[in-house]
């Protein structure tokens, strides 16, 4: 069956990001991802340099077709295929392409387990995690690095990860992180393994925050310091989209604290492709991650 091409724009927006479904979704699927789009673009809301792209088949995981158009904002191949069975890995996602200059990425691929998909939609948390997962195609956690937004790395050795973004770091002390004494700031997680480790805020120290490596049986904020992330990823974005969110900084609970709801790991959800750097003519001209 022909692959779907989806795009979801919200009202007034500037950035554009469209879905090529590889796997034609249900509708109510479809109606989960459609809504996750929206979200973003709510959040990211200034247009970035459109690019004529031209590529072969199979430019991404191997598994999409060619690509022949005038990408504006952000093309995202979309896969529904068993991955590891029920439990464990619920999606995962990269950006395959970024431009070269300021590496906002132009084409990347999400893939979520069919194993999973009725559970975790059963659970109310489709919607969640597919937003998770774009939000790692559009940069969160995967090009921070090349952005040097990322000290402390666990893959270099480092203990303490931290993002290092003006913006994020402001979000952060602006709602409660001034009372954060676990290490540096913005505190990124240093557990989980690769695909978790350095590409999240750190549990521990977000709790429900959506951008963990972890989702929530129950609300799954998408705070502004999440927001003022992509802005530090060169974006234009509005913080006014943020979720609600409060929370006390504390390495862990304060004795007597609430139980932490119930939660569900992401496990490795970074898929570890090549991303190639393109320049304005969407010629290749670079490898960001062998």
């Amino acid at each position: 069956m022909a692959p779907v091409l989806f795009g979801a724009s919200g009202v007034g927006q500037a950035y554009q990001i469209s879905l090529l479904y590889i796997t034609p979704p249900s509708a109510s699927n479809q109606a989960a991802f459609d809504a996750a789009a929206a979200r973003w673009q709510l959040m990211i809301f200034g247009d970035v340099p459109d690019l004529p792209v031209t590529l072969s088949a199979g430019s991404c995981l191997g598994n999409e077709p060619a690509v022949s158009q005038v990408i504006d904002d952000v093309l995202i191949f979309v896969t529904l295929d068993s991955i590891d069975g029920p439990g464990h890995i619920l999606g995962a996602s990269t950006p395959c392409y970024i431009r070269f200059a300021g590496f906002t990425p132009i084409i990347g691929a999400m893939v979520f387990d069919t194993a999973d998909l009725a559970d975790i939609d059963s659970l109310g948390l489709l919607e969640p995690v597919i937003v998770h997962e774009m939000g790692h195609v559009l940069g969160f956690g995967t090009i921070w690095t090349n952005l040097n937004l990322l000290a402390g790395a666990v893959s270099g050795g480092g203990t303490d990860p931290h993002f290092t973004g003006p913006n994020a770091l402001a979000a952060f002390d602006r709602i409660g992180g001034t009372a954060y004494t676990g290490g540096l700031k913005v505190p990124v997680e240093a557990s989980g393994g690769p695909g978790t480790a350095d590409a999240h805020w750190r549990e521990s120290v977000f709790g429900n925050e959506l951008m963990t490596g972890f989702v929530s049986l129950g609300a799954n904020p998408l705070s502004i310091v999440t927001v003022a992330s992509m802005g530090d990823e060169a974006y234009l974005v509005n913080y006014g989209a943020a979720d609600p969110y409060a929370h006390t900084f504390n390495v862990a609970p304060l004795p007597g604290a609430p139980a932490r709801p119930r939660s569900i790991p992401l496990g490795n959800d970074i898929l570890r492709v090549p991303i190639h750097t393109m320049d304005s003519r969407g010629r290749v001209t670079g490898v960001y991650r062998p």
